[in-house]
């Protein structure tokens, strides 16, 4: 009887080990996807024009409360977008988005604000990047996904030209183009 006690303590111990080990496996793999994702953002600042001139601040938002925020502030805390500081604010709803955001990003569990975001921001130069399969077909300019295991985007050239951005051709390259 103690033999069996023992042996379903030390497989329940076992057992939860494993499932803390994955959790650290996914919150690992979330922190890394956080990360890409950060570097792309900042990364297509630099391959994208504006209508306008940068003056004050470059504006990147997150819709809603999404684990990026930390990555996005330690960027915006060490790098600038054309010597101009990178300021990053999180929106709980379309209506939030300000005048002079220039990147809106929407996470994956977010993806339902899409139509909205684009609805909101309509007629101004913000590149809305997305972050579910298909997204980019709807109409956001920008769409992570994920191709062969690594993390790719679509680009919605048509969206991009209808809000007035450029981008650099270099982009195709690395992306797919829809």
């Amino acid at each position: 009887m103690l033999r069996k006690i023992k042996g379903l303590i030390v497989a329940s111990l076992l057992l939860s080990l494993g499932f803390c080990a994955q959790a650290q496996s996914l919150d690992d793999y979330e922190q890394t996807q956080d990360q890409i994702h950060t570097i792309y953002l900042y990364n297509f600042s630099r391959y994208f024009v504006w209508p306008t001139v940068i003056q004050q601040e470059f504006i990147i938002g997150v819709m809603g409360e999404h684990s990026i925020l930390k990555e996005l502030n330690k960027m915006a805390s060490t790098r600038t977008v054309g010597g101009n500081p990178i300021k990053i604010r999180n929106y709980q709803n379309p209506q939030e988005i300000e005048d002079g955001c220039h990147v809106v990003f929407i996470p994956h569990e977010n993806s339902y604000w899409l139509s909205e975001v684009l609805s909101t921001t309509d007629n101004q130069p913000v590149l809305v990047v997305s972050c579910k399969p298909g997204l980019g077909q709807f109409g956001s300019l920008l769409n992570f996904v994920a191709d062969r295991g690594k993390i790719t985007f679509e680009i919605n050239e048509e969206a991009i030209q209808s809000r007035r951005l450029k981008f650099a051709q270099q982009l195709k390259a690395i992306g797919i183009t829809l």
